[in-house]
């Protein structure tokens, strides 16, 4: 069964929250780097270590380690021709990330949980409840109500990156996320790939989970503290 591997930011005291959380993140950079492709190394340095994009930075270290803590030994993250995430040196694992600014998440799956060749990959999406949702202007029709905005988003986004976040194929995303906003899970056929995905609660959050194919796998979710990390 997929997991999705989460953790919360340091809560850390304003007056040092900046100078730990640099002094934390060189921490996890050091512990990941050996597994992280240069790739992968240039995006997490690709935020600067101040103010929000220090939290940034934070953000995607601590997704990564997630992943490195459940792949195999050995195994190395890369990134695909679209800038996805590729794991190399375990053949059939896969991983998916995503970052809300207040927690870390990493979608894990091992082999056969997953079509081995797809032109789409899985991806994962996460948002808080204060999460602003874009106009409706973004998309086809207005929705309804708040809260289908917010879902309408995750789902859209977790299908964007899916697909290698082909700006071509935003207006057919954007309207398969209006007509799925509503349900908890689904399966959208488009031209060369097939998805399914479905939503998953966590405290504060809503994600969104996609995979090829048209098997809507369960879910879990399972939280690690970040002091396990490092």
């Amino acid at each position: 069964m997929p997991l999705v591997y989460a953790t919360a930011l340091p809560s850390l005291p304003l007056a040092v929250e900046e100078p730990s959380l640099r002094h934390l993140c060189v921490a996890w950079e050091r512990a990941a780097a050996p597994r992280l492709s240069p790739g992968q190394r240039a995006h997490c340095r690709r935020f600067a270590p101040t103010g929000d994009a220090l939290r940034a930075r934070a953000s995607r270290l601590l997704a990564r380690l997630l992943a490195l803590r459940a792949l195999p030994e050995g195994a190395v993250l890369d990134l695909d021709a679209q800038g996805r995430p590729l794991v190399a040196g375990a053949p059939g694992w896969g991983a998916a990330f995503t970052h809300s600014g207040k927690a870390a998440f990493c979608l894990v799956c091992a082999p056969g949980e997953t079509p081995a060749a797809s032109p789409a990959q899985m991806a994962l999406d996460a948002e808080t409840g204060k999460t602003p949702p874009p106009a409706d202007r973004a998309f086809a029709a207005p929705a309804p109500t708040q809260d289908l905005r917010l879902r309408r988003w995750v789902l859209a986004e977790a299908l964007y990156k899916a697909l290698g976040a082909p700006p071509a194929r935003w207006t057919a995303i954007a309207a398969a996320a209006h007509a799925g906003a509503a349900q908890r899970r689904g399966i959208w056929r488009t031209d060369g790939a097939r998805l399914c995905w479905r939503f998953l609660a966590a405290p504060g959050h809503l994600l969104c989970a996609a995979f090829p194919g048209e098997a809507v796998w369960p879910l879990r979710l399972r939280w690690r503290p970040w002091q396990e990390l490092g």
